[in-house]
């Protein structure tokens, strides 16, 4: 892959879901280091950016798409069909419940856990013991429990942490101000 693809924030359906914002979004995926080969799970796939935005990069590749939100799964669809994306795949509930019946992944990442990250990462690691897991966190208390997973698991010994902040320009009469996002900690767990 030459270079990762971007999909600005303002082409994606949006709602009152949560999206990973683009900066973030292309620091994650190149930790992902996902290819054509790959099968990865997106868990709390929010708007889909991250699963559309990878699908554009990896065509080939087998995407699925976990969310348990009504809302966010109608913009899910809206995503795909916007980017003509056909490696998406939308799977409706709870993870990891929902993880029965899909194909054993590759990489996952994990931008929501709905408070299940542990049975989330135990199951991804159950799954497949190779697996490569980016987490996004923008709680501290997330955070420290994806550190704990960490922990818990150190044949993961090639685990790294980033912590990105973004901030975007907004006009205030001549002037221009910067004006923060959420820091996020995004979290590599691999071997």
């Amino acid at each position: 892959m030459s270079g990762i693809k971007c999909i600005k924030d303002s082409e994606f359906v949006r709602g009152n879901v949560p999206m990973t914002k683009e900066e973030i979004r292309m620091v994650s995926l190149s930790k992902l280091q996902a290819d054509d080969n790959s099968i990865i799970f997106d868990i709390g796939a929010g708007t889909g950016s991250v699963s559309v935005n990878q699908a554009l990069n990896t065509p080939k590749a087998s995407i699925f798409a976990f969310e348990r939100d009504g809302e966010a799964i109608d913009l899910i669809e809206k995503n795909i069909e916007r980017f003509g994306v056909k490696n998406v795949h939308i799977v409706y509930g709870n993870a990891p419940d929902s993880f029965k019946g899909v194909p054993v992944p590759t990489h996952a990442f994990i931008g929501g856990s709905g408070g299940r990250l542990h049975e989330i990462v135990y199951e991804l690691i159950n799954l497949n013991p190779d697996i490569h897991i980016v987490f996004n966190g923008i709680t501290l208390e997330n955070t420290a429990a994806m550190l704990d997973e960490i922990r818990e698991h150190p044949e993961f010994s090639g685990s790294g942490i980033v912590q990105l902040s973004v901030s975007r320009a907004r006009k205030a009469n001549a002037l221009h101000m910067m004006q923060g996002e959420n820091p996020v900690y995004i979290i590599d767990m691999r071997k």
